[in-house]
């Protein structure tokens, strides 16, 4: 995710904007299921959820399809590692 909150790429499950700003510093990968990241964009992307990292990189492998990660995280060497063994696995 791109931005500070999920408010402008999710909406709730029934397509409703949410209400309040969600920030996803304060919410669980669980907690982000709750929320529906296709709907805005149309009814055939109702029910998208947003990927973790590794199910992204899997959906790209063996494609021409170009990723671009950028961390925004403050303690960024506290995920690092975290990060690096994802990207051993789908990185060649």
């Amino acid at each position: 995710m791109h931005d500070d909150t999920i408010n402008r790429t999710c909406r709730m499950p029934d397509g409703s904007p949410i209400p309040e700003p969600v920030y996803l510093r304060d919410i669980t990968y669980e907690e982000l299921m709750h929320y529906d990241a296709g709907i805005a964009k149309g009814p055939a992307f109702a029910g998208t959820k947003v990927p973790r990292l590794d199910e992204l990189l899997a959906a790209a492998e063996g494609t021409d399809t170009i990723i671009s990660l950028d961390k925004k995280i403050k303690d960024a060497d506290a995920v690092k590692e975290q990060i690096d063994q994802v990207l051993s696995v789908h990185i060649k």
